[in-house]
């Protein structure tokens, strides 16, 4: 007719193939509180947030979200999974965080890698080395340290976890709060839930404590 009337490109095309979208649906109240209680971190508390649901309804998506909240707001967001089969590893879930918080520190400029170095030096100062059977990646920080004086075992677990705070603390500050995901609370080995005991109720600033559980494997005698 020689002229074209407006239309929308693409308006009738069809994938060939089904694509899921990566939105949330269902989820609108526990999303609301669970940024709720990433604000209260970002203002100096510590929370410990639990997520229970048996498995593939979407616990880790729902988690997942809070991602990207952290990343808009200067957070660490670092995440572990706790193994049904290394259930006899202690502390695996948070040495695969650790880990996690290792990768995400090297790839930041020299002056910030020259500055964790001098932070976690000063605050864990003789304890570091402590802490380097768990993470022993973070010799990159904190550089060979002598091994620590023997104590007996209770006293040697409180050293431990007082060391283990003090590097939390290095990292969960208000201009970057930081989120720790744990995955599969379910299999977590006793000496990680006396750690995360620990850490909760010491109160850490600016901290937050994700965990997700498959509550159906969750009993009255479960830890």
């Amino acid at each position: 007719t020689g002229s074209l009337t407006g239309f929308e490109i693409g308006k009738n095309d069809r994938s060939n193939k089904f694509i899921i979208p990566e939105k949330l649906y269902g989820r609108k109240d526990e999303l609301s509180l669970l940024h709720k209680v990433y604000e209260e971190i970002v203002v100096g508390k510590c929370e410990l947030f639990l997520i229970s649901g048996s498995s593939g309804i979407g616990k880790t998506s729902l988690i997942n979200e809070i991602n990207k909240t952290t990343f808009h707001r200067n957070g660490y967001f670092i995440a572990g999974k706790f193994d049904q089969f290394k259930s006899n590893i202690p502390f695996n879930g948070f040495a695969l965080a650790f880990t996690d918080l290792f990768q995400q520190l090297v790839s930041e400029s020299k002056h910030k890698i020259e500055h964790v170095k001098k932070q976690l030096n000063d605050v864990l100062g003789l304890n570091a080395s402590v802490l380097l059977a768990l993470m022993p990646q973070f010799s990159f920080f904190l550089g060979n340290k002598s091994v620590p004086k023997e104590l007996n075992p209770a006293e040697s677990q409180n050293r431990f976890f007082f060391t283990l705070r003090d590097f939390i603390s290095v990292f969960a500050t208000s201009e970057h709060p930081l989120t720790i995901f744990l995955d599969d609370l379910q299999w977590a080995d006793d000496a990680s839930l006396k750690l995360l005991k620990e850490v909760i109720t010491k109160e850490i600033p600016h901290l937050l404590i994700l965990g997700a559980y498959r509550n159906n494997e969750v009993n009255a005698l479960h830890p």
